[in-house]
């Protein structure tokens, strides 16, 4: 039982972090996205 919550504990930590990964990339694709955009 005990290993169940460990495994279950990794997992949502695991989740997290991919979810900020992906959101740090979006805003890092959108930044240089405005400022290709702003180039003359």
């Amino acid at each position: 039982m005990k290993n169940q919550i460990l495994a279950d504990s990794v997992l949502n930590a695991v989740d997290s972090v991919i979810w900020w990964y992906g959101a740090l990339f979006w805003l890092f694709v959108a930044v240089i996205a405005l400022m290709v955009w702003m180039l003359p």
